[in-house]
């Protein structure tokens, strides 16, 4: 992490915020993730590092800049746009005609209500609420569901129609109550309750994924999990059969331990600790495999249960000041008008705790179609 992106980066949302990103993305096997900053098209990268441009960050911090800029931002945000956009809109008059006139804007909140964890550890926000709904456990046992729109849990955005595409325009405003988090806004394409009694774990795929089961759409895809029924004193190592993004059946590393007592809705790996590290040719996979192995622990445990489940990154969203409102546009952003595919299950990681307290989030996000 020695670039002098990461030094800007570290200079504007700190430098605990910003070795918790590189940290948690040395083990990645993916393409680069998004970084929402303002003024800056910054990625976090396999390795840890860094990789786009930046306006700031040379002098002052993320706090600066929002205190400066939130009252001049919503009358200026359209002189300082692009006068190109991404897929979807022929130019950025089409997509605020879209958003206005066309009536094709909708902003979606969330609130929650997170739990307390370990520092440098993550959480899942999927299971607490208010908004959405916390979703209990995944879904069912040896066949698991594929998580849309519908799924409880979700963001519950609508569709576009008419052969539109759904794209993020900003996100208007988050927040966190406890300084130094970081969210990672991902699509839920598919999740199974997995009682750690049972090992291994057959899954018969009736219900695979649907969205980014393409060579050119999976990579990404990573496999994680949330505990819903606290973990026993153990730490197991776990493989499992994949379907890797080109359609190829493989088995994986057993490069990940399960995480000794990890209580409800943690993450339940501890290095790298919001994904299971795939085969080093691998950029993602597609689903879990139809085999009596597809999760399997090197013993089994003496209770528990876990929620497994694949999603997609969109977005890593730091919170670098406790309950200081902070602004992205998906515009100008390393996030740029990326595409939200038909029936995503939109939700949320608590990544890298910076502190044991649990952390309170609110915010939006503004998705257009065109």
């Amino acid at each position: 992490m020695a670039t002098h992106i990461a030094t800007r980066l570290s200079r504007y949302i700190g430098d605990d915020l910003t070795e918790n990103i590189s940290r948690g993305m040395r083990h990645w096997y993916g393409p680069p993730i998004p970084v929402l900053v303002p003024g800056g098209r910054i990625y976090a990268v396999r390795g840890g590092d860094f990789c786009g441009a930046m306006k700031g960050g040379r002098f002052s911090t993320l706090a600066d800049y929002m205190v400066e800029r939130t009252k001049r931002v919503t009358r200026n945000w359209v002189a300082r746009q692009r006068r190109t956009a991404n897929m979807g809109f022929s130019s950025l008059s089409d997509l605020i005609a879209e958003a206005t006139t066309g009536g094709k804007s909708q902003i979606l909140a969330w609130v929650k209500a997170g739990t307390a964890g370990v520092v440098g550890r993550s959480n899942s926000l999927f299971n607490v609420g208010a908004w959405p709904a916390a979703s209990g456990v995944g879904g069912t046992t040896g066949t698991g569901r594929a998580c849309t729109r519908t799924t409880t849990g979700a963001m519950t955005q609508v569709d576009a129609t008419g052969g539109d595409t759904l794209h993020v325009v900003t996100v208007p405003c988050y927040q966190a109550s406890v300084a130094g988090q970081v969210l990672l806004m991902y699509d839920r394409l598919w999740d199974m309750t997995h009682t750690m009694t049972v090992d291994p774990r057959s899954c018969d795929a009736a219900n695979p994924p649907t969205r980014y089961q393409t060579a050119a759409l999976a990579p990404g895809n990573f496999f994680s999990g949330e505990v819903t029924t606290v973990l026993p004193a153990a730490t197991p190592t776990i493989t499992i059969d994949y379907i890797d993004q080109d359609g190829n059946n493989v088995t994986g590393p057993g490069l990940s331990t399960i995480a000794s007592a990890a209580a409800v809705n943690t993450i339940p790996f501890t290095l790298p600790n919001w994904f299971y590290p795939l085969n080093s040719a691998d950029q993602g996979l597609r689903s879990l495999q139809n085999s009596a192995n597809a999760i399997n622990l090197s013993a089994a445990m003496a209770s528990g249960v876990v929620s497994w489940f694949i999603g997609h990154p969109l977005a890593f969203l730091p919170a670098p000041a406790a309950n200081t409102p902070l602004i992205m546009d998906g515009i100008n952003s390393a996030f740029n008008l990326s595409r939200i595919y038909d029936g995503a299950c939109l939700a949320f990681l608590e990544l890298f705790k910076s502190a044991t307290t649990a952390t309170n989030w609110w915010g939006s996000v503004q998705l257009v179609s065109g």
